[in-house]
């Protein structure tokens, strides 16, 4: 640096004074500028003579032949040698037949977007339902002026959201609740996919994708980030000239790029979230609009008061510092509404299990120095470790806090520890000491009083708690916990003790089963459009009777009941629905579990008939059983109050307890009347008046009225009446589901495992729901989980299971609640010939994303036109072609 400038670089280092940079360092707003001049000023008649080119302190040169290429780098070494200049090896790569310089790919085909920056797009999975097809089209959709004939190309996916009945002024939480329930699956066709993949093409192909321009252009950065992942899309604006000689600018994307959030960022609010997807964003861009001048756009209004404030809190400075190195000249608040494309990309992945290379197992950076290697802080010293305690440190690296400790015992601190993380690591070793070639606590959280316990890693403290655990006779995590901390320090013990307990193969047979999924309410818009039945299993009693078949419709929560003196069979389930479907109508859809009484040939042959389509779920659903399952506890509720006499009074005198239960037939009719004329507290209305169409708050008919004949505008009155009060009985009930599911939901993801998705191939257990129901004396010791399964496919929130030999399992396909995932035994043979199998579906997996891929290259590739290297470098044609690539570094 320029001595009239060291000035401006000073800094202040607590307890060493001000310092200033001698050489120009990083992060630096001229930074660029001033790289860019120094290697302008030393290598400017190279660029003229077309031996290289130059992008700020890079660099690249291409030929035709090996004998022109070695010609060519002779002639740069020497420069470089001859002015004192430096060059980075392991940013250098020579002999290349393609490579990626600024930003841009360059080869034999001239200069072509970057495909590693494309992914964004092209991983975008087939949409499984409405709300994914909407964000996918937002995104296109941007671009529309673009794309020639895009109404006429989009069509076939835009006519799959026509149907969808979204309820009027619905709210945003509406609408996206209704547009996920809606699958794509039933509708999705060949055309389907086409469509999909070239619209695909289209947005990473010309003439939608535009190489970048370094002619003065500002480049655009739009962002967007939620707790599914952060999402960028770096744009210029180009000019072009109409026919009727009007000049147009139209915005070209140059690159697209998404990230899913690590289990970390998931947890950053709203804020923190669009802070990091900003900073996510000019780090993946930084080759290409380093030193420019950049346009931030963005759909957070207090992110934007704060980059543009002077003032900023020690919170989020390190934030801000990173962002402002780069050459940026405005920062624009771009409604939610608006911003389709970063917010499409960012929800790419809602509801999807985290996959390898999705960017989850990593963090975006505050500062600069960490993306770059550097450490922030003068006079950077490289501390040797004592040889004497080297295997501590080794036995303890994976291990934060122990390490610290014994920093601070040997006196082996680093120069890149902060002064605060060296005072509290001295803190902590004052509860330490070393002895005998081992690392021990003092007394202090010992069950009873130990001079000093072990320190433990955590490898080591897991086998003590297995060990601990058998030896115990299979207790708790509490119990093993108690057991080692009188012997043990070791961090993160219980999740050490959890990792041996669920281990031990005999424990893996017992246990309670898990929420896993999230809520997903059931319901319908009118009236029979789905009507779910199960049976209800009573006492027996007068007239023999000890079955009660239970139906429900799902709008407006009227209910049937049929009792019977034989259990439940494909013949009382016809009866039952027989009896409804001649007196009433017959439903869309007639929705139960897998049960023999319900799936067999003779109720589908009777549903066909009556052309009813019947839906077959998952045992002990919530979404059937949370429909039936709560009718049936109050229904039983009900039958044992008009059953029971009073207490004290002579009738109950008269009776003995046997006597109680025998009486519920009597009640049954009563106890559905009294059901299906209450007022629903979700409805405000009663089941009765919604099925039979009863309106209420209008006056009574007067004698004229009810003795004339009825006129036809009398009947489309109290149609239109009834056809009111039922969208106000729906409108009130998704109010009250959409309420109960953000309650259980919150809940839910606020436990240790959140909602949990098993993955194709994954090895399960299935919990034997029967057994919790039981007092049979033989249960008391049978395993409450099956031994190993199979997942084959998922359904919404219930899966297919299959045995280990292919073969379905009972009562498949089964709800997540009654899941929980099989960890084999290290080294036995179930666990290698579960390892094979996922290798084998990770193989037919990349295979098919292989061919995905070439097919998609095939459709794109007439729509792809070569570009003119204008900017990047030049680029041989023919011969043995090669490039070089090389990075400057530090003026010596």
């Amino acid at each position: 640096m320029h001595e009239d400038s060291r000035p401006y670089s000073t800094f202040y280092v607590k307890g060493r004074g001000y310092f200033w940079y001698l050489r120009m360092p990083f992060g630096m707003t001229s930074m660029p500028a001033s790289f860019a001049y120094v290697t302008g000023i030393h290598m400017h008649n190279l660029l003229t003579a077309q031996v290289m080119e130059l992008f700020v302190d890079d660099g690249g040169a291409a030929a035709d032949s090996f004998q022109e290429m070695m010609a060519k780098l002779r002639t740069i070494f020497t420069r470089v040698h001859e002015r004192n200049l430096s060059l980075s090896a392991d940013k250098s790569s020579f002999f290349m037949s393609e490579v990626v310089f600024a930003g841009a790919r360059v080869g034999p085909q001239g200069v072509l977007p970057d495909l590693s920056k494309l992914t964004a797009v092209v991983d975008w999975p087939q949409p499984q339902h409405a709300l994914n097809l909407v964000l996918f089209l937002g995104l296109t959709g941007h671009f529309r002026d673009l794309v020639k004939d895009y109404a006429r190309l989009e069509a076939p996916l835009r006519d799959l959201l026509h149907n969808i009945g979204i309820p009027p002024q619905a709210s945003k939480s509406t609408y996206r609740w209704v547009m996920e329930g809606h699958t794509l699956a039933e509708h999705w066709t060949p055309l389907h996919t086409a469509t999909f993949l070239h619209l695909k093409a289209a947005l990473t192909a010309e003439p939608v994708l535009h190489g970048p321009c370094w002619d003065g252009t500002p480049f655009t950065v739009t962002s967007d980030g939620c707790k599914d992942g952060f999402t960028a899309v770096l744009t210029q604006k180009f000019q072009y000239q109409l026919p009727n000689g009007k000049a147009v600018c139209k915005s070209h994307p140059i690159v697209f790029a998404s990230k899913r959030t690590s289990p970390s960022e998931e947890k950053y609010k709203l804020f923190l979230l669009e802070f990091a997807a900003l900073k996510f964003a000019l780090d993946k861009f930084a080759d290409i609009i380093w030193g420019l001048l950049v346009i931030v756009e963005m759909d957070c209004q207090a992110l934007r008061d704060i980059l543009l404030s002077d003032g900023l809190n020690a919170t989020h400075a390190r934030w801000h510092d990173g962002i402002l190195a780069y050459q940026i000249i405005d920062v624009k608040h771009l409604p939610g509404k608006l911003n389709v494309v970063a917010d499409g990309l960012s929800r790419k992945g809602e509801g999807l299990p985290h996959e390898a290379g999705d960017g989850s197992d990593w963090m975006v950076n505050k500062d600069w120095e960490a993306s770059r290697g550097l450490v922030n802080d003068v006079m950077t010293l490289a501390v040797e470790h004592n040889p004497e305690h080297q295997p501590l440190f080794e036995r303890f690296k994976a291990e934060p806090l122990f390490t610290e400790v014994l920093k601070a015992l040997t006196g082996q601190f680093t120069s890149e520890m902060r002064l605060r993380d060296k005072r509290r690591a001295m803190h902590h070793s004052s509860e330490y000491f070393l002895e005998a070639g081992k690392l021990w606590q003092l007394p202090g959280h010992a069950t009873r009083g130990r001079l000093h316990v072990e320190c433990m890693s955590k490898a080591k403290a897991k086998e003590l708690a297995y060990v601990q655990h058998i030896a115990g006779g299979h207790w708790g995590r509490d119990s093993i916990k108690v057991a080692l901390m009188d012997r043990v320090c070791s961090p993160g013990l219980d999740a050490s003790i959890m990792a041996a307990i669920k281990e031990c193969p005999q424990c893996k047979n017992y246990g309670a089963p898990h929420l896993h999924a999230l809520f997903k309410p059931v319901t319908r818009h009118h009236p029979f459009e789905l009507l779910v039945g199960d049976y209800l299993s009573m006492p027996k009693a007068t007239g023999k009777f000890h079955t009660v078949g239970l139906f429900l419709d799902t709008f407006f929560q009227h209910i049937w009941a049929f009792k019977f003196t034989v259990s439940g069979s494909a013949k009382t389930m016809m009866s039952c629905l027989h009896n409804i479907f001649q007196n009433f109508v017959p439903p869309e859809t007639f929705m139960s579990d897998n049960g023999s009484h319900f799936k067999n040939a003779e109720v589908r042959a009777f549903c066909e008939k009556w052309k009813v389509k019947h839906h077959v779920i998952a045992t002990y659903s919530p979404w059937v059983n949370g429909l039936v399952e709560g009718t049936n506890k109050l229904l039983i509720h009900v039958l044992a109050c008009l059953a029971a006499p009073g207490l004290g009074e002579d009738d109950y005198i008269a009776m003995t307890p046997e006597d109680l239960p025998k009486h519920w037939p009597d009640h049954l009719d009563e106890a559905v009347r009294i059901f299906n004329n209450r007022l629903l507290p979700a409805f405000k209305f009663t089941p009765k008046e919604l099925l039979l169409g009863i309106t209420v708050n209008t006056p009574p008919s007067t004698i004229a009225e009810a003795t004339s004949v009825i006129r036809p505008g009398d009947a489309d009155t109290h149609i239109a009446y009834v056809v009111q009060q039922h969208l106000d009985g729906y409108e009130a009930i998704i109010k009250h589901v959409l309420h109960h599911k953000s309650a259980f939901d919150r809940q839910l993801l606020q436990r240790h495992s959140g909602e949990v998705l098993f993955y194709n191939g994954q090895l399960v257990q299935i919990y034997q729901n029967q057994l919790e129901f039981t007092v049979s004396s033989n249960s008391k010791l049978q395993a409450k989980w099956t031994p190993p399964h199979c997942i084959a496919s998922r359904l919404r929130n219930a899966y297919k299971v299959v045995t280990l030999d292919g073969q379905p399992a009972k009562g498949t396909p089964i709800s997540a609640r009654h899941l929980r995932a099989f960890m084999p035994r290290p080294g036995s043979v179930l666990e290698t010939e579960q390892h094979e199998f996922e290798e084998a579906l990770q193989v037919a997996a990349m295979q098919a994303e292989a061919e995905h891929v070439e097919a998609e290259q095939a459709e794109a590739a007439g729509l792809v036109a070569e570009v003119p290297d204008a900017d990047g470098g030049a680029v041989g044609v023919g011969g043995d072609r090669g490039i070089a690539m090389f990075e400057g570094g530090i003026m010596e």
